[in-house]
């Protein structure tokens, strides 16, 4: 996507209503896309198809576990 449509969608996002449900993703955190994809299916309750905590994910989630306890 072009920046500037990029920018043209934010411009036009409303805010939720009281009614919506909504998930909030920090990507500052930089959890790579598997967590991500795992805290988004494990919040909202949903049930996967994939194997979810592979090897993949439990070494991703060691990782920031490690930064968080070096950055206290």
């Amino acid at each position: 996507m072009k920046p500037q449509m990029l920018k043209s969608q934010f411009e036009t996002l409303e805010p939720l209503g009281k009614d919506e449900i909504h998930l909030t993703i920090d990507v500052g955190l930089r959890m790579a896309p598997e967590i991500e994809a795992e805290e988004v299916i494990d919040t909202l309750g949903l049930q996967c198809d994939v194997e979810t905590h592979t090897e993949q994910v439990r070494a991703e989630r060691a990782r920031q576990a490690a930064r968080k306890s070096r950055q206290r």
